[in-house]
């Protein structure tokens, strides 16, 4: 980047980098190179990409959101003040704007409302939806920093088994999978991850192969393979629509509103999980002590997925590229 000097550092996990491990097939892997000394804007970028993939960075219920994303091209004072009240002193804050047309409409009064109410991060970045000519959505920063303009990372959301499959090679040479999340748009989506997961379960060197393959992107609903931390149990970040609902997941339907506190959305998650674990008989199922007990499977059916939860060993693999997902950030 023009303007920025980068000092090349090696990561390796378990070994030496060995020279010539950088990429494979001219894609990024978990073995490659990786600059240090990023600007703000690069760090605040990647930051922002886990909130997006709703990855976890704590275990624990805590009374107010690490995160919210804002989904909305209009701030209204009630939504400031809601998020004064349940966003974590010095949080992230990310609005993500329709197109660049409303952006320039409503950024700058926004940003004046904030300001008006005193919303409690230092930490406020705007984004705005754009969708590149394979139909990607692409978030593009905007004053991803305080006083730049046009600087920081393009956020890409890509159908899941667009993503994972062979076909998408191409979709790396211009798009760092570092910074790619999985979204799943269809049921095609969900299953195809899920492939994923048994295929990478059998292998006899899980991380070593791992380790060599391509870096994998973000995966969204990674969460509820696993047994770990899931966006619904801890409530580390919030999903607010422009209609004012509440959400924990990119596939969820709401679960408050704008004006409820933090107690008492995670009141209504107790009992919609409640509900969820008596109709699917999680009591007496064969996973109960490691399920994530996803509680919006979508766009699985609920019976879809407790079989699949059932019939295979995810939560490991799982947990492998949750820790991997870590070196994206280096």
């Amino acid at each position: 980047m023009p303007g920025t000097n980068f000092r090349l550092n090696e990561v390796s996990l378990g070994e030496t980098v060995r020279r010539g491990e950088g990429t494979v097939g001219n894609r990024m892997s978990y073995r490659a190179k990786r600059y240090t000394d990023e600007t703000d804007t690069v760090k605040q970028g990647k930051a922002d990409i886990k909130t997006m993939a709703l990855s976890p960075t704590q275990k624990g219920i805590t009374d107010s959101f690490n995160q919210v994303i804002l989904y909305a091209d209009i701030i209204p004072e009630d939504l400031v003040l809601w998020v004064k009240e349940n966003l974590a002193l010095h949080g992230r804050l990310i609005q993500v704007y329709t197109d660049i047309n409303h952006t320039y409409r409503y950024h700058a009064d926004n940003e004046k409302t904030f300001s008006r109410f005193i919303a409690p991060s230092h930490y406020y970045s705007a984004y705005y939806q754009a969708i590149g000519e394979d139909g990607v959505i692409m978030l593009q920063p905007f004053g991803a920093h305080p006083g730049v303009r046009g600087n920081g990372i393009t956020i890409n959301l890509v159908k899941t088994q667009d993503a994972l499959t062979l076909s998408s090679a191409n979709l790396y040479g211009s798009r760092e999978r570092a910074h790619t999340i999985c979204m799943d748009r269809d049921k095609g989506d969900a299953l195809q991850l899920h492939i994923l997961l048994i295929n990478l379960s059998n292998k006899d060197n899980l991380i070593d192969d791992l380790v060599d393959a391509p870096i994998l992107p973000y995966v969204s609903s990674l969460c509820r393979w696993g047994n770990g931390c899931t966006n619904c149990k801890e409530l580390e970040t919030a999903i607010v629509d422009g209609e004012g609902n509440v959400k924990t997941c990119w596939n969820g339907g709401p679960v408050g509103r704008v004006g409820m506190s933090t107690a008492d959305i995670h009141d209504n998650i107790k009992n919609i999980r409640r509900e969820k674990e008596r109709s699917r008989g999680c009591g007496t199922c064969t996973k109960n002590t490691v399920c994530s007990g996803c509680i919006f499977p979508g766009p699985l059916s609920e019976g879809e997925y407790c079989h699949l939860k059932r019939a295979f060993d995810t939560e490991t693999v799982t947990r492998v590229i949750r820790h991997l997902d870590i070196l994206k950030e280096l």
